[in-house]
């Protein structure tokens, strides 16, 4: 099983790609799963998850939708209103390979419990109608979504913490480059300035 890289086109478990609720099931037993963790996005972009055993999800699960506080999310519904429903999405099925319990990854739609309209702040149902009016506006006929990787490397992590205090250090080594392009010195150091500054006389920092 693995994860599609095409944009779904409905919601409530009518994937484009032609797979079925059953097909995952079925792909997810054949795989050994034992938990399904359901995937969906808050309002800023990040995941939010909850996990359920593989013996609850069942086809119905895919039209009848499983339901989530709404209010306990960034940017969606007040504490009065807060029910609302995840539809996940079978075309986004993949065993996730980093994880040592085998786990299904399901991405889910947000929709409200009531009229089964799409919800207005759910990330997906927003990108779903930028792809339409790309369309409409006749500028192009396909969008491509994707992260954008950002990461540190550090060449050492060390922190402590116990009863009275918790602390933390990270070091970088580089070598900075001079105007003249030459690499000016190998530093590690914690300091916050950009490297190369002269601001630490006399350059305590460095070493």
């Amino acid at each position: 099983m693995t994860a599609t890289l095409e944009p779904t086109a409905a919601t409530g478990g009518k994937a484009s790609t032609g797979t079925s609720p059953a097909d995952v099931i079925r792909r997810a037993k054949e795989a050994g799963v034992q938990i399904v963790d359901v995937r969906f996005t808050d309002l800023p972009g990040t995941w939010q998850h909850f996990s359920i055993p593989l013996k609850e999800l069942e086809e119905d699960t895919f039209t009848d939708g499983l339901g989530f506080d709404g209010s306990s999310i960034r940017g969606f519904q007040a504490i009065n209103e807060s029910d609302m429903l995840l539809m996940p999405d079978p075309s986004s099925a993949f065993v996730d390979p980093c994880l040592q319990v085998p786990t299904l990854s399901l991405t889910c739609d947000v929709v409200d419990p009531i009229t089964r309209e799409p919800y207005s702040r759910d990330p997906r149902y927003v990108a779903r109608k930028a792809e339409a009016f790309l369309k409409k506006s006749g500028v192009a006929t396909t969008a491509y979504f994707g992260p954008e990787a950002e990461f540190y490397i550090f060449n050492s992590v060390r922190f402590d913490q116990n009863a009275h205090e918790a602390s933390g250090t990270a070091a970088r080594t580089a070598r900075p480059i001079s105007a003249t392009g030459r690499a000016i010195k190998k530093a590690t150091s914690p300091c916050r300035r950009p490297i190369g500054c002269r601001t630490c006389a006399p350059r305590s920092c460095w070493r």
